[in-house]
């Protein structure tokens, strides 16, 4: 699913590049949920009078929280609708994102295990771009989980060698609701 995705980014950032307003594309850093931190593109194209503005988000990182080993990726793509103005103020946003989660768990009697979870999510967002070339961009919004909810992992248990399957609790924090973060960019 993530290759067709990035096949369509492409195809639409190529076919909205024509005619696009002065300093069209924009890279940035964003922190907030369900992104943590990570890395913002839009590009604002002429479509629908250059309000259309395809974006992806990205971040992945690994962490360590007791006796479990984590990694938590994020991939959004969806596109900003500008209100007012081409390119810049109040906007509304639609996207999909994808998150990613795996985990070592170490338990003393069962062992080590391992457990993976993908969770698809539909967002929709409110925000504003404040600035020309350095911009800040905050947002606030919701998320709809579609798919994914629980963790099974997978221990091998030590003494006798056998498969024990278990469900583990994962952050709520990743499960959809409520989105905000902040974003810091340059546009060029």
């Amino acid at each position: 699913m993530k290759k067709n995705l990035q096949i369509l980014t492409t195809i639409l950032l190529f076919t909205a590049s024509i005619q696009a307003q002065e300093n069209p594309f924009r890279l940035g850093v964003k922190v907030g949920i369900p992104i943590v931190y990570g890395f913002n593109v839009e590009y604002v194209s002429s479509l629908l009078d250059g309000r259309l503005a395809p974006t992806i988000d990205y971040t992945s990182i690994d962490f360590d929280f007791e006796d479990t080993e984590s990694s938590y990726s994020y991939f959004e793509f969806g596109a900003n609708y500008y209100l007012k103005q081409q390119g810049k103020g109040l906007y509304s946003h639609l996207s999909v994102g994808l998150i990613g989660f795996e985990a070592t768990y170490t338990d003393l009697e069962l062992g080590v295990g391992t457990g993976k979870l993908d969770i698809s999510l539909i967002n929709m967002k409110l925000g504003a771009k404040v600035g020309n070339r350095i911009y800040l961009r905050p947002e606030i919004g919701y998320a709809v989980r579609m798919v994914g909810s629980v963790i099974e992992v997978q221990y091998l248990e030590p003494t006798t060698g056998s498969l024990i399957v278990q469900e583990e609790e994962i952050p709520s924090s990743i499960m959809g609701g409520f989105v905000f973060n902040v974003g810091l960019g340059l546009a060029f």
